[in-house]
């Protein structure tokens, strides 16, 4: 017989981890593509985020920012596609937490001076940065997949007997029913 507690229970911070990084998870890793293109989008906002910012270009390409911002939006939104559970729900999603990490980091790097002496602190600012960012489009993608109604397993069933039959009309075979 043991005396510790009983640990059947979820804590507190299992509960508060598990509403941070599960909508994340969600979004942009609930496939296996998904990874790759969250991949794309973090190197394409790591590469942007100097060139969006006066001074601090590593290729002088003189684009507008909204050019950096239309790649970034739409990097975001394959990324969802490729990774959501919901696909076009999450290339919305996906977009709106591009352009958000993408603007929170431009501001940082645009309004904060950069210290030479203290680059591991800086590294840290922007990854904060850039988890802040993500936040509205991760929270768009966490209500609206709550507020839409998932439908059972009995009327999905019904659904896909009811598509195979209307196939199987079209090309002129037999019910098997």
């Amino acid at each position: 017989m043991s005396n510790a507690p009983n640990n059947d229970r979820i804590g507190f911070r299992d509960r508060f981890a598990e509403l941070l990084v599960e909508p994340f998870l969600r979004l942009f890793a609930w496939r296996q593509m998904g990874i790759w293109g969250f991949f794309v989008l973090a190197v394409l906002l790591l590469f942007g985020r100097h060139q969006v910012t006066p001074g601090r270009e590593w290729v002088h390409l003189d684009w507008p920012a909204g050019v950096y911002y239309g790649l970034i939006t739409a990097a975001g939104a394959v990324a969802g596609f490729l990774g959501g559970e919901r696909r076009w729900l999450a290339s919305t999603a996906g977009a709106v937490a591009a352009v958000g990490a993408f603007a929170a980091v431009a501001v940082i790097l645009h309004n904060v001076p950069q210290l030479p002496l203290v680059d591991r602190l800086w590294i840290w600012v922007n990854v904060i940065a850039l988890a802040v960012g993500l936040v509205p489009g991760v929270g768009l993608y966490w209500v609206a997949d709550h507020l839409l109604t998932r439908p059972t397993a009995e009327v999905a069933e019904a659904k896909h007997k009811a598509r195979l039959r209307r196939r199987r009309q079209a090309r002129g075979l037999s019910n098997p029913e």
